[in-house]
């Protein structure tokens, strides 16, 4: 009898980890501009740990980048749907659930005019949203008037 009970003892500690739930939470919604920053938070239940991989374009490349903070900030600098993945596991990693969730991230675009041309001017065009505004202005300082589309 003694051997069952060591047998059935181990089993009963692994049967004891709680299986995580993975769950996200995204603010602002899953619509946003470029440059906007987008808060994503791990609302998981039981988890020990998180992982999260979210998508972006990089040098033209879709590129995956990994996070394991519970929450975190980030902005996309590039229109389009983006993927986000997030792991959630129990202590020692024995037990893992996983969410996944989409961004869309669109792109704000202003039509310049002086009477005589005609450009338009993305946020996607640029790096980082303080470009874009000093482009904007370098547009308006030249006698073009700038609206938004």
């Amino acid at each position: 009898m003694k051997k069952l009970t060591l047998i059935l003892l181990p089993l009963a500690f692994v049967s004891c980890v709680k299986e995580p739930t993975a769950c996200i939470d995204i603010t602002p919604s899953d619509e946003v501009t470029v440059f906007d920053e987008v808060s994503l938070t791990s609302c998981s239940e039981e988890a020990e740990f998180v992982q999260w991989e979210v998508e972006e374009i990089q040098n033209g490349t879709l590129t995956s980048y990994y996070y394991g903070e519970e929450s975190l900030t980030f902005v996309w600098d590039d229109p389009g749907t983006f993927d986000i993945y997030l792991t959630a596991s129990s202590k020692e990693f024995k037990k893992e659930d996983f969410a996944s969730a989409q961004m869309t991230v669109v792109d704000v675009c202003y039509e310049c005019d002086n009477g005589n041309n005609t450009s338009e001017i993305c946020y996607g065009d640029y790096e980082e949203k303080s470009t874009f505004d000093a482009a904007l202005a370098n547009f308006e300082e030249s006698g073009f008037t700038c609206n938004k589309k």
